[in-house]
């Protein structure tokens, strides 16, 4: 005896008919071949679990399985974890480039009252300059034959000035395009770290796999700042290990509560 499923094909009565794949997978065959066979996997165990002897269970299990999201899962994680990705790394590009933008336009406008203050009374600013390298250990007769020979360009003598009231000099500007793409590609490179393991595997293991990676990266990462620093290797990687397993640990059981909430 033969009965009609829901997508017009034909199954013995007590089995559970086969069901079209998800509509995410058809839109997105690219990621449904990276999941293929977790979603295999989870649809022979949906199958072997929920069939029944009685065809109208399998009707409804059927209809259950046609459109149920478990099968989503491995998917949407990868969605979700490159579309944060992409949105943390534009998100620090754009906040680098307008940091840097702010600070170059804050040093030029000081600069321009500097350039105004000396126009205006050009000797107290010579003393003024004088008395910040005398201040340093320069003997004053040496302090006021640099500020005198500093003096003879306006522009130059305006920078020596800006750099030592502002504590800020032009070199030391970041360019806000270079400080858009570094910021951005290192927060794409660090975000991408923890999704990789779900482009191989799924669920807990996979949450496992990204924890212990991201621990690893994030070991290396404290370990290669002792270059510039004197502390230890070892102490700076376990520091930032420790930080970021906190960071981890806060994040999920924060991901978990909101997960109960909408439940």
């Amino acid at each position: 005896m033969a009965r009609v499923a829901a997508s017009g094909k034909t199954s013995p009565v007590g089995a559970i008919p086969p069901t079209d794949p998800p509509a995410t997978a058809a839109a997105h065959p690219a990621l449904a071949d990276l999941v293929a066979p977790q979603l295999r996997a989870v649809n022979v165990l949906f199958t072997r679990e929920l069939e029944s002897d009685l065809a109208n269970v399998n009707e409804l299990v059927a209809h259950v399985g046609k459109f149920r999201g478990k099968m989503l899962r491995p998917m949407l994680v990868l969605l979700s974890g490159l579309a944060g990705m992409i949105a943390s790394a534009l998100s620090m590009g754009s906040g680098a480039y307008l940091a840097a933008k702010s600070e170059r336009e804050i040093y030029e406008a000081e600069l321009a009252r500097e350039r105004e203050a000396i126009e205006m009374n050009g000797p107290e600013a010579r003393e003024l300059l004088s008395l910040y390298y005398q201040v340093k250990g320069i003997p004053r007769d040496d302090a006021d034959h640099v500020v005198e020979h500093l003096a003879e360009s306006p522009a130059q003598f305006t920078r020596a000035l800006a750099a030592e009231r502002l504590n800020m000099t032009e070199e030391g500007l970041s360019q806000p395009w270079v400080s858009a793409w570094s910021g951005a590609l290192s927060t794409a490179v660090g975000a991408f770290i923890p999704i990789l393991p779900f482009f191989f595997m799924s669920g807990y293991p996979a949450v496992i796999v990204s924890a212990i990676i991201s621990l690893i990266a994030h070991f290396a990462v404290g370990a290669a700042k002792s270059l510039i620093t004197v502390r230890s290797w070892w102490a700076s990687g376990l520091e930032m290990t420790f930080v970021g397993a906190l960071e981890g640990a806060a994040t999920y059981v924060i991901g978990i509560g909101l997960g109960h909430i909408g439940a």
